[in-house]
């Protein structure tokens, strides 16, 4: 139990960091190439479609216990709305299924995307999950960290 609280803690300060630390460069280098005029995002930053790639661990969620990864294609239609499929393995269980739901970006480019995942393959789960996201190159890159303490789990989306 405590090994697990530990691995939470360390997963949420690593997804944290690199969310932090990202969002700082991004924003630095922003700042050195427009002069004083920093871009502003909306959620209209990011419409299309985009592939999706994330992996880390999963912490006992669902029934489901250990590594993780994934791919997948998202379209977001610059309103706040997302769509799409994904494929994951999970500790050698393979899981197809449908993405849907709901993303948030502020004018910093920082922002939240809150997706429901419903399972095509028999025996997988279906369940509800949170991203704290960072936008990069005016939204044709996003950089995804899972926000749940039962899951460590970060990735990007690219436009295609």
């Amino acid at each position: 139990m405590k090994d697990q609280r530990m691995r939470r803690v360390l997963g949420r300060g690593i997804c944290l960091a690199a969310v932090l630390t990202l969002g700082c460069v991004y924003a630095s280098a922003q700042n050195k190439n427009s002069g004083s005029h920093a871009k502003t995002f909306s959620v209209a930053s990011v419409e299309g479609s985009y592939g999706i790639t994330y992996n880390g661990t999963i912490l006992n969620a669902a029934g489901f216990s250990g590594p993780l990864a994934a791919t997948g294609q998202i379209v977001a239609d610059g309103k706040g709305n997302l769509q799409g499929s994904e494929t994951f393995n999970v500790d050698g269980t393979i899981c197809e299924g449908a993405i849907a739901g709901t993303y948030t970006v502020n004018a910093d480019g920082t922002g939240q995307i809150r997706a429901t995942f419903t399972p095509a393959t028999k025996g997988c789960p279906s369940g509800t999950t949170s991203w704290s996201v960072v936008l990069v190159d005016g939204g044709q890159e996003v950089f995804l960290c899972q926000t749940e303490s039962d899951k460590v789990l970060w990735g990007e989306a690219r436009k295609q």
